[in-house]
């Protein structure tokens, strides 16, 4: 498994907020969420993290891929309607929120099939027409 890399990473507006919490970028993300860079930075810090639980829980390196994307896609909304206000005083961890939504993700989003060459080849072979 290789993690992927993202030239975005790199980007001085990303690189510049590298000093910001995590809390401090999502405060920064629901009141601008126009601005990109405050979703690019957490999607950069935690990135490996959620691409790692998705790859070691899937057989198929495509179905991994297109888990990944669900899921960043399913948390740039929940991360929209994060209450911060009300889990101030908790003990919140984004880390730990970031981690039990991506295992939520993992076990209920459907994942479409995958063919491998093995199924293609026999169906090619079993074909009621014949030639």
């Amino acid at each position: 498994m290789q993690i992927p890399q993202f030239p975005e990473a790199h980007h001085p507006l990303i690189q510049s907020l590298a000093r910001y919490s995590d809390r401090d970028l999502l405060i920064l993300f629901q009141r601008h969420p126009d601005q990109g860079r405050y979703f690019a930075a957490l999607f950069c810090r935690y990135s490996p993290i959620v691409y790692t639980l998705i790859w070691h829980s899937l057989r198929s390196p495509v179905q991994a891929e297109y888990l990944f994307a669900q899921t960043w896609r399913h948390l740039y909304y929940e991360l929209g309607g994060l209450d911060l206000r009300s889990l101030s005083g908790t003990g919140f961890n984004f880390q730990n929120w970031l981690i039990n939504v991506t295992a939520h993700c993992i076990n209920h989003t459907n994942l479409p099939p995958v063919e491998s060459r093995s199924e293609e080849h026999t169906s090619e072979l079993q074909s009621p027409y014949v030639i």
